[in-house]
């Protein structure tokens, strides 16, 4: 996606608003809130082959989250009024001031797929979600290149990191067990994958 850097930035506040909108009380960890974006943008790259925001994310020790976030995401947000992250003893949510009505880049499809990615993150632990995005071979790549050795984040490269939705993909599997004839011919394959043409 080429877009300027003023499109980017509106991209991702509708993106971190469509989430914030959809989990309740309008509330949520800024751990749980970078780990959601990350999750939308590769979900809509595997469904429309672009991402929602055009963010780049950074490989941190916590996990992927929106390359310069207190910039980019927080301030913006804060400076609009439409969401302001609090102090919560460690934690650090992100708490909804007031809803956006319509949405100039997120059709209605992309809002609940935004919907459907706070509802499964919005509430886990920040520990859980960050423990989900260590299994994400982008960000292991990018963090073994950069800060696991004290060097400075890497950017995550989106399609590495799209290796985690084909592994966890249920559709990937279904049916073929119960096939008795697809499961055959799979075998056969298999078994004579080596030899030459």
């Amino acid at each position: 996606m080429n877009v300027s850097s003023e499109e980017k930035r509106d991209r991702l506040l509708e993106a971190a608003m469509a989430i914030l909108q959809s989990v309740p009380g309008g509330r949520m960890k800024i751990v749980n809130l970078n780990k959601a974006l990350f999750y939308l943008d590769l979900v809509a790259l595997q469904r429309t082959g672009e991402t929602v925001t055009g963010n780049a994310y950074i490989a941190l020790h916590q996990g992927p989250v929106v390359a310069k976030y207190p910039q980019r995401l927080l301030k913006p947000l804060e400076s609009s009024g439409l969401a302001q992250q609090e102090t919560n003893g460690r934690e650090k949510p992100v708490v909804l001031r007031r809803p956006i009505g319509s949405f100039r880049y997120m059709d209605v499809g992309l809002q609940r797929l935004a919907a459907a990615v706070a509802k499964r993150i919005g509430p886990d632990t920040a520990a859980s979600v960050s423990d989900l995005s260590h299994e994400n071979p982008g960000w292991q790549l990018a963090y073994e290149m950069g800060q696991k050795h004290g060097a400075p984040p890497v950017p995550i490269n989106m399609l590495i990191a799209l290796q985690q939705l084909a592994d966890d993909d249920p559709w990937l599997g279904q049916g073929i067990d119960d096939d008795e004839e697809l499961r055959a011919l799979i075998d056969t394959v298999d078994a004579h994958a080596s030899e030459p043409w």
